[in-house]
Parts: C-alpha cells; structure tokens; sequence
C-alpha cells in the first residue's frame, strides 16, 4: 500500500475503504496525482493507494461526502476513461453544499442517444429537475446564467425524443438581435448576416449527432433553425420548439411565439435576464411570461444557479466580480 501524503496535524478518528478495478487508478489519480492531491489539501486527509482499493483517513464528518465523491469519480473514469479536473471541483462544490449527486441518481437521468451512442448527463440537481419537467410539461421554461447548459440539454432532449420516434422535428429559434455589431455591418445577404446569430444552435447538434447525422437533420428539415420574426403566422405539431436567448425577445414576440404551439407539441424556452441585449432592457418580455405563468400549474419555470454553471470554474468566479462591480455603478 503507498500513502501520497502525511499529515501529522490531522486527527485520524475515522477510516472508509472503497474497492476499485486497479485498471482505473490511474484515472482516478490524475495527471500526476493531480485528483488524489487536489483532495488532500481541500478536506484535510489523508488518501492511502492499495492494489485495488483507496483508504480514506480523517474527520468522519467528511468521509461520506468524500467517499460519495470517489464513487462519482470511478463511475466517470469507467464511462469516459479520463476525468477532467473540472469535473472533480464540481463534484466537490455539490458536496460541500450537501448536493452531491450519486452515480446512480445521475445514470438514471442522463439522455442516451441510442443511434449515436452519445450520453447527455445532468451534473446538477436543478438540472435533473430541468431535464424531468421537460419530459412532463410541454412548456419549460429555463432561465440562469451562461454556462448552465440551458441550450445543449434542451437540443439534447429534443434529439432523443426525435430519435425515439416520439416527435415528428425539432424547430430551434433565436430573436436575432444585434450585441454590439449592426447587422448592416456585417457582409452578405440577409441569410448570411444572421447566421452568426443562429450558430451556437447548429454546433450544440453537431456536438451532439456528429457530422453526418447533423447533414442529414438539417438539410432534410426534420431540424430547423429560425429566426424568431419567422415563426409568425405558422402552427406547429407534432414538434419540439426550442426558444433560446428568449431575453431578447419582446413581451409581443414571446406572445406571438407561444401562440405557434400546435397539437402535440412541446415548447422549451430557455434565456438569461442578466444578458439583455435590446436597446432597451425593458422591452425584453421574458421577466414578465416568467411572473405571469407562474400560477400556471401546467407550466415548468426552472432558475439555474451560479452553482450549475459547468463550465471552467473561472466563469462562476468571474460572474460573482461582475456582479458586484454592476451593483456598486447602480447605486
């Protein structure tokens, strides 16, 4: 058995063991001990490598959370064959705020496209939820800070249901709207110039089906990618309708756009009210539908948290420095 560290200021009072294929423990720990490392000095422990099991050495008010941690990271390395490092701080966040989700919570909720063998997997708890309320309602409604997978998880569950014979095509729309640049601007006919402004759509499929399948769903409609002012005046069924950057919309336009649901159709709106990009954030309509529909019992409104961003750790620490210096100039 080797120890990776000692550390005689720590009160040993408690031990836990979990067993673990020897093949995945160099995953597990890291690039250069990385993960293994990284867990000492964060909980103050001591992790000793056996054959095929680790031992856990410290206060037993943290061993459950750290050996929930180490199922979480296994289950990964056997899935992936890698762990990335951010995926280990996530996991450490969701303990330490007593929501950590086991392996088996996050398999059970994860979508699997089954002609693609690609597997979408909620890391948050408000994610599951969002992930579920899209399965029961047909009209979620998602709203949180960038990075919260807000857009992927909605193609994600969209394409599965397209993929499970469950709806006939996905509709994916956007308010074209201008963050700075003036369409006029840009080169190219009217197609071409918002284009940029519809692209993230098109790369979360791409990420998602790969080349092929991405050709073939777009160029034979069964996914189309929209402009919002576009939606007017067409009924939509047998559809899964996404509405992204729904922030950006007016109070008119999201009216417009719900009134487009059809016969067995299911609607996800998804936006940031952070992140208005109208001349005049009181013109966005989103914060309004929100207050609105939530005496609607029919409806699903979920609010991510800075918590469920995923992405690199140095966006939710950015966001918290934004959001204080936006509050200091506003006073």
């Amino acid at each position: 058995m080797k120890s990776k560290k000692s550390n005689d200021n720590i009160l040993k009072v408690s031990e836990g063991k979990i067993k673990v294929d020897s093949n995945l423990i160099p995953i597990v720990n890291g690039i250069n001990d990385s993960i293994i490392r990284y867990l000492e000095n964060h909980f103050m422990i001591d992790i000793y490598i056996g054959d095929d099991e680790y031992i856990i050495q410290g206060y037993p008010e943290k061993l459950s959370l750290i050996l929930a941690i180490f199922e979480n990271l296994i289950s990964i390395a056997k899935k992936n064959g890698h762990i990335p490092f951010d995926e280990v701080r996530l996991l450490v966040e969701q303990a330490e705020q007593n929501n950590l989700l086991t392996s088996e919570n996050r398999l059970k909720n994860s979508i699997k496209l089954q002609r693609i063998g690609k597997k979408i997997e909620p890391k948050t708890e408000n994610q599951i939820h969002y992930f579920e309320s899209m399965a029961k309602y047909d009209l979620t409604i998602c709203y949180g800070p960038a990075g919260t997978g807000k857009t992927y998880l909605a193609v994600g569950f969209a394409l599965q249901q397209l993929f499970s014979s469950n709806y006939k095509r996905i509709i994916l729309t956007r308010p074209v709207v201008e963050a700075g640049e003036k369409l006029g601007f840009l080169p190219g006919d009217f197609i071409e110039k918002i284009s940029p402004y519809l692209k993230p759509l098109y790369d979360s499929i791409f990420d998602i089906v790969g080349s092929q399948t991405y050709e073939y769903l777009i160029h034979s409609d069964i996914i189309e990618i929209i402009p919002l002012a576009y939606m007017r005046g067409r009924t939509l069924n047998d559809a899964i309708i996404i509405l992204d950057e729904a922030q950006n919309a007016t109070y008119s336009q999201l009216k417009m756009f719900l009134t487009r649901m059809g016969f067995h159709s299911k609607v996800i709106i998804t936006g940031d009210i952070t992140q208005i990009d109208l001349e005049k954030k009181s013109d966005s309509g989103l914060s309004s539908i929100i207050e609105l529909f939530k005496s609607i019992k029919d409806i699903s409104i979920i609010e991510f948290e800075k918590k469920d961003i995923i992405r690199h750790s140095l966006v939710r620490k950015m966001l918290n420095v934004l959001e204080e210096y936006e509050q200091k100039i506003q006073k």
